[in-house]
C-alpha cells in the first residue's frame, strides 16, 4: 500500500472525503505520525540491518555512524563472532579509560552521531554494525511502510483514530473503536512477526552470541 492508497485508506476511516475538516497536509502528518508509532511499537526485525563499510584507521578512535543508523546494536571487528564482539561501556566507565594507549577495540561507546573504540585501533580493522534503522517520513505518493503489506492497513486506521481524537465530542467514541482495531492489529503484527521461543533454543539468547 503506497502513500496515495493510504491517504484514500484514511479517508474511508474517517467517513470525510473533503479537506475542509482535516487539510491534506494535517492528513499526511498524522500519517507519519501513526507511520511512526508502528514502527516503534516493538524491536521488529524489520527495522535491523547490518553496515560494513568503515574501516578503522591506525590512531584514530572516533567514527561516524552511517546515516541510517537510529540505534547500534551489536559492532564486531572483522567478523561475526563472539570473539569479535565490542563490548558497550557507559559514561562511568569510560572516565577510567587510559585514552593514550592504542591496541586492538575491546570496547565502544555512543556520543551523538559517533563511535568511540577503546582501546584505540592499533591496525585495520572491518566494522561490522548491527543496528536499527531510521525511519524515513513518507511523503512521495508512491513510498510505501517498510513492513509487511498485510499490516499497511494500520497506518491509515491509527492516523484516523488520532484524527478523530483531537475533535472531541462524538468523534472520541469512533476514535475509541478505532483503537480497538489498531490495538487488534498490533498484536496480530506481533505474533506473525517477531521471534518466538520455540524458535529457539532457550539458552541461545542471539544466534551472534551461539
Amino acid at each position: 500500500m503506497d502513500l496515495s492508497t493510504i491517504r484514500s485508506r484514511l479517508t474511508d476511516f474517517l467517513n470525510d472525503s473533503s479537506t475542509s475538516r482535516w487539510s491534506q497536509t494535517t492528513r499526511d502528518a498524522y500519517i507519519n505520525i501513526a507511520y511512526h508509532e508502528v514502527c516503534n511499537a516493538d524491536n521488529w526485525p524489520f527495522r535491523e540491518a547490518t553496515d560494513s563499510t568503515i574501516s578503522t584507521v591506525s590512531g584514530t578512535q572516533a567514527y561516524n555512524l552511517p546515516s541510517a543508523v537510529n540505534l547500534p546494536l551489536g559492532i564486531w571487528l572483522d567478523s561475526i563472532k563472539s570473539i569479535n564482539k565490542l563490548g558497550i561501556v557507559s559514561r562511568e566507565e569510560r572516565k577510567q579509560f587510559d585514552y593514550s594507549s592504542t591496541a586492538r577495540p575491546s570496547y565502544y561507546f555512543r556520543f551523538a552521531s559517533q563511535i568511540y573504540l577503546y582501546p584505540t585501533p592499533n591496525q585495520v580493522f572491518n566494522l561490522i554494525i548491527e543496528y536499527q534503522k531510521k525511519i524515513t517520513d513518507l511523503s512521495a505518493t508512491s513510498d510505501e511502510p517498510i513492513f509487511d503489506a498485510d499490516f499497511h492497513y494500520l497506518v491509515p486506521l491509527r492516523a484516523a483514530s488520532l484524527l478523530k481524537r483531537t475533535s472531541g465530542g462524538s468523534d472520541v467514541n469512533e476514535s475509541q473503536d478505532l483503537d480497538d482495531l489498531y490495538e487488534e492489529g498490533i498484536a496480530n503484527m506481533k505474533a506473525r512477526l517477531l521471534p518466538r521461543d520455540l524458535d529457539r533454543k532457550k539458552q541461545v539468547i542471539s544466534v551472534y552470541d551461539s
